[in-house]
């Protein structure tokens, strides 16, 4: 594994494998002790610097291809005597997951595997064993306000802790969100064209305000990195104080 980071070595691997139909770099993956971990590293190291060395793109590129390819063909003899599982759950020297690894290297073509896809399609369908109509009255229910808020706490709903859930449950309280700020702005609207003086909150208000406390509860208690799209919140939280303060000094 040290030899990843030997630049020097890898480019003579690379340009000797170019010489002799990559025999070379096939010898040196399939004798490392993980084949198939050495070949995603290697692919996502001669694509780094595919990007960068502009004399030898095409080569860097082809040597990137010709790995992927190799962990590719890896996964599909080693899913056949193995679990998928037990190999995407497998940990590097820092601990990684290989699952992760392959994200963080963008392999694509092997985490589009099928035996990868099918780890993933149960992970994020889960376990349980539901006919297809039920599975889609318990989510078509999750958008009734009783059952949202049912399956909202946190209770050991074992169902409502299924990634896929875990989504509609989120999408739903985008919608719902939405829906109560642009209630609120039509009734603060109202109130103005009344010349209402009374600067008490509603019942709505008070409602969005405990929604953004919980909204900046759960901004303050996240774990792990941020995402673009995460900013989008923290843009919301900020113009929703700016709002709050307004109405507070008014």
């Amino acid at each position: 594994f040290s030899l990843l980071a030997a630049w020097q070595f890898l480019f003579d691997l690379m340009a000797s494998s170019k010489l002799n139909q990559n025999k070379p770099m096939l010898e040196f993956i399939m004798e490392s002790p993980a084949p198939l971990e050495i070949s995603v590293k290697l692919s996502h190291h001669y694509f780094l610097q595919s990007t960068r060395e502009k004399d030898r793109t095409k080569d860097l590129a082809n040597s990137a291809k010709f790995c992927e390819q190799v962990a590719v063909d890896l996964m599909t003899v080693i899913s056949g005597s193995n679990s998928a599982a037990q190999i995407l759950k497998a940990v590097d020297s820092r601990g990684v997951q290989f699952l992760d690894i392959l994200i963080e290297c963008e392999q694509k073509e092997v985490v589009a595997h099928s035996t990868v896809q099918k780890y993933l399609t149960d992970i994020w369908r889960g376990n349980i064993d539901w006919p297809v109509w039920k599975s889609y009255l318990y989510r078509f229910s999750l958008f009734l306000p009783p059952f949202y808020i049912l399956f909202s706490l946190p209770l050991r709903w074992k169902a409502s802790h299924l990634p896929i859930n875990k989504f509609t449950l989120h999408l739903i309280s985008h919608i719902y969100f939405t829906a109560l700020l642009a209630w609120t702005i039509s009734l603060g609207k109202t109130n103005l064209d009344k010349l209402d003086t009374d600067m008490m909150l509603v019942w709505n208000e008070w409602l969005l305000l405990a929604w953004f406390s919980g909204n900046l509860v759960s901004e303050l208690t996240r774990s792990g990195e941020r995402t673009p799209f995460g900013y989008v919140r923290i843009a919301t939280l900020t113009f929703g104080a700016v709002a709050w303060s307004l109405h507070a000094i008014a």
